[in-house]
């Protein structure tokens, strides 16, 4: 006798056979939360044949952690007062950590008793892997791994509630290494990369487990103290990750050294203070130790908000001043002390203020040493001064070039480009450099200044007498004149010991071929004596102060 099929059976054969061909885990389960049916894709998901889950409750799938969070979601639809629900929670099977999203439907008849219910196990752990590292990218520094400024902001802001409900301050310590630039510039960018991991690590195992590492720029580093009883605590904290970053690093086989110019700020036990200030705080302090000669620590003073804001106007009016052309190059003549020849110039520079008139170079260019501004600064210096020079010969004319210029790398590929469009013979530059910018790093001038030297153009020491180890950079630097500082000029007519330093200077000077410029003169009197002992050029007002080029143009033709 022929069989009449079960339409019902047939059913279930294809849905089954369906759903065992899918990389989901189909799944029914009764009234009691507990499995009655799992696909095939159950032994491919968890390792195991679907047979051990039967008769469990599904919650047995989650973590230990979990499963009272997935039965809080399945009770209600268990009990009818909802139809779906949807969750992701990581699994209890052993080995990699996974997380599957458990989507469960209400299994209903026509009159809408609750039969039973239905779903379905989406591995999403690899959906949950790249949400993660998404989260992390944006707290997290792509290169270090320490925490990014969004993050640090929030870390500093739990660190100041913590510090309101106990005896204990919390520090901020802004870390800027000095002179990266020339390590990418030197060693390129990959080495300058290895360098800031390396530095990162450095400063995380410094630091205390409960301080907080972050990187917030190029080569800017913050670190966040907590627990300080008082300032000195955070003064030795700068001072210990200081020690630790001079250790040398190796980069490409090379042992290098770095040096970190850090600011504190800090608040105290009771103490409130937005986290946005006490970041600016500690920044303003980190520049103070960069002004004051880097790798130094300074600590924030209210002092420094008013200088600060000061800077930030004149820099803003130095800006405003280069883009409107208000700058001039004056010239002080160079004077043959023998015949009062003029033999060149130095080259200064002006600013034609708005309100303030004539502005000289002691108000504005210590700002713009503190900022990228001394750049464009002397560039437009260079670049008029030989061009205005180029058909004086043989007259020579004097640059001033600043710390920033002699640890750019860069610079004397820039300063061959001004020989080259001005034409003039390189001969006829002086390039006046100062110790304490040599000082900045002498590694780093040395080679800089060399490369100028191989241009044609001569180096002179300024300032001199001032520094403290002068003679030994006349013998290890390629300088080939010396200016006597005005301070011992003023000096000649009534000090023995000015007078005893100049002979020795000159002295110095012949024995060593070098050119000797004395600065300053005012007096009839101080050219003479300046002559009797062996220096043959000067400036001064004198002779002459500076002066417009159309005026100096005037003063050699009356001279």
């Amino acid at each position: 006798m022929t069989r009449t099929p079960d339409p019902t059976h047939a059913a279930a054969v294809v849905a089954s056979s369906v759903a065992d061909g899918l990389s989901e885990v189909v799944f029914e389960l009764d009234l009691q939360l507990r499995c009655r049916w799992l696909s095939a894709a159950y032994r491919r998901v968890f390792g195991t044949p679907p047979e051990a889950l039967l008769g469990r409750p599904l919650t047995d799938i989650a973590a230990p952690r979990a499963q009272a969070t997935l039965r809080q979601v399945l009770v209600p639809l268990a009990q009818g007062e909802v139809d779906h629900v949807a969750v992701e929670v990581p699994t209890g099977a052993a080995g990699a950590p996974r997380w599957l999203e458990v989507r469960v439907t209400a299994r209903r008849d026509e009159a809408g008793t609750l039969l039973g219910l239905c779903g379905l196990l989406i591995d999403v752990t690899a959906r949950r892997g790249h949400e993660v590292a998404v989260a992390r990218m944006a707290l997290h520094d792509s290169l270090t791994g320490l925490a990014n400024r969004s993050l640090l902001a929030h870390r500093i802001a739990q660190a100041l509630v913590r510090a309101a409900q106990t005896p204990a301050g919390v520090a901020v310590l802004f870390i800027d290494l000095d002179h990266f630039k020339v390590v990418n510039d030197t060693l390129g960018h990959e080495a300058g990369d290895a360098l800031l991991v390396a530095v990162a690590a450095r400063l995380s195992a410094t630091a205390r487990g409960a301080e907080t590492v972050a990187r917030v720029g190029g080569d800017e580093f913050v670190v966040v103290a907590e627990g300080l009883r008082d300032r000195s605590e955070a003064l030795v904290l700068a001072k210990r990750i200081q020690e630790a970053l001079s250790q040398p690093i190796s980069l490409g086989g090379v042992a290098h050294r770095i040096q970190a110019s850090i600011g504190v700020a800090s608040v105290g036990a009771g103490e409130h203070r937005p986290v946005t200030d006490l970041l600016a705080e500690a920044d303003l302090a980190m520049y103070r130790a960069k002004e004051r000669g880097r790798n130094r620590v300074e600590l924030f003073h209210d002092d420094l908000r008013v200088r600060n804001a000061e800077r930030m106007n004149i820099e803003a009016e130095l800006r405003q001043g280069l883009a409107e052309h208000r700058f001039e190059v004056f010239y002080q003549p160079v004077v043959a002390l023998a015949d009062g020849r003029v033999e060149g110039a130095e080259a200064l520079i002006r600013w034609h203020h708005p309100q303030r008139g004539l502005v000289g170079p002691a108000h504005f260019i210590p700002i713009a040493e503190a900022t990228a501004l001394i750049g464009p600064l002397t560039e437009l210096v260079l670049a008029t001064a030989l061009r205005e020079f180029a058909p004086l010969a043989p007259l020579t004319v004097a640059v001033n070039v600043s710390a920033h210029q002699l640890v750019d790398t860069a610079f004397p590929a820039a300063m061959a480009r001004h020989v080259a469009e001005s034409g003039i013979d390189p001969a006829r530059i002086t390039l006046e450099i100062t110790e304490t910018a040599v000082l900045a790093d002498p590694e780093v001038s040395r080679h800089v200044l060399n490369q100028l030297r191989q241009l044609g153009v001569t180096l002179a020491l300024d300032d001199f007498g001032t520094g403290y180890s002068a003679l030994a950079h006349l013998q290890q630097l390629p300088v080939g004149c010396v200016k006597i500082d005005r301070s011992f000029v003023e000096g000649l007519t009534v000090s023995e010991t000015d007078r005893a330093l100049v002979r020795a200077v000159a002295g110095l000077a012949a024995a060593l071929g070098l050119r000797l410029v004395a600065e300053g003169v005012e007096q009839q009197a101080q050219a003479d004596l300046l002559e009797a002992m062996g220096c043959p050029s000067a400036q001064g007002s004198l002779f002459s102060p500076p002066l417009p080029f159309p005026a100096f143009l005037a003063f050699m033709q009356e001279q």
